[in-house]
């Protein structure tokens, strides 16, 4: 055993596994918190009840008490939650995002028949009334699907290549994500939701492919020029945030080029939770059919 100061005595293995926690509200693990330590022999027992720190070794923060403490508790906070429709492609990018970089969460699916997005409860979340919403384990609340994604990335400890700190990468996501809400969604929603069922407006379905003939070309041949994906090497938000809707278009008789197809299906087969997240649409769409 091993006496450890300001601390309840406990095994070396004990306290490193208590430790290996990410504390409350923040994205940084705790494996080594600077904390000395001796082992207790039985004459070091004999000679005094209070055991002194070995003078060879640094003194420990006067707050390491407080962190394992804080560390023990870890678990007793609730897990993230994501309200989604399973239908929608902007909550499908935050969905996969937790997924792919094993965030636990808990997933909500709301109705919309229902009326599930626009009660007291709801709109206290998000005045908007819409789905994807995001509840932090503390409380904070964000919605917006690319905003979603943005801060479990910032917030989280998970792999960079999600979204990258190098200031050239991330801005090349930044401009997709941007280009994506301003340009490339309202087109493809012009095309594949008369399809859906999702508007009846069936006006704007050819001024909507003449449009997504250039969107897509812009994709091919200026974000996924030079790499398989639009941050690199692995997929990105951006991906997710860019992808995803395009699934839509296999609803429609519009066809997406050979570049864009083979870029769906290099997406799924780099993401383990493709399936999970999109099944249910795609039974949807075969109904359409």
């Amino acid at each position: 055993y091993w006496s450890v100061t300001g601390v309840q005595t406990c095994a070396p293995s004990d306290l490193e596994k208590h430790c290996n926690r990410r504390l409350p509200n923040s994205p940084v693990r705790f494996p080594s918190m600077a904390i000395s330590y001796r082992m207790l022999t039985p004459t070091s027992l004999g000679q005094s009840t209070t055991p002194q720190l070995s003078p060879a070794l640094p003194q420990p923060p006067q707050t390491s008490a407080a962190l394992v403490e804080a560390c023990l508790n870890t678990a007793e906070a609730p897990l993230p939650k994501l309200y989604i429709h399973q239908l929608s492609t902007n909550c499908m990018g935050p969905w996969m995002l937790l997924r792919e970089a094993g965030i636990p969460f808990e997933l909500i699916e709301v109705d919309f028949t229902k009326g599930d997005t626009h009660t007291p409860e709801f709109l206290s979340m998000n005045p908007m009334g819409k789905v994807p919403t995001y509840v932090e384990s503390d409380g904070s609340v964000i919605w917006e699907s690319n905003a979603i994604m943005r801060y479990i990335c910032e917030r989280h400890a998970i792999p960079e290549h999600f979204y990258p700190r190098d200031v050239n990468l991330r801005g090349r996501i930044e401009m997709a994500l941007d280009w994506r809400q301003s340009v490339l969604y309202p087109n493809l929603a012009k095309v594949t939701y008369p399809f859906l069922g999702f508007s009846k407006d069936k006006s704007k379905i050819a001024e909507g492919k003449i449009a997504l003939d250039k969107d897509l070309q812009v994709l091919s041949d200026f974000f996924l020029r030079e790499t398989p994906f639009i941050g690199g090497a692995q997929p990105c938000i951006a991906d997710y945030a860019i992808g995803l809707p395009l699934l839509y278009l296999y609803a429609t008789d519009y066809r997406n080029p050979a570049k864009v197809r083979a870029y769906l299906e290099n997406l799924a087969s780099k993401t383990p939770s493709w399936n999970e997240v999109t099944d249910a649409l795609k039974e949807f769409m075969t109904t359409l059919r």
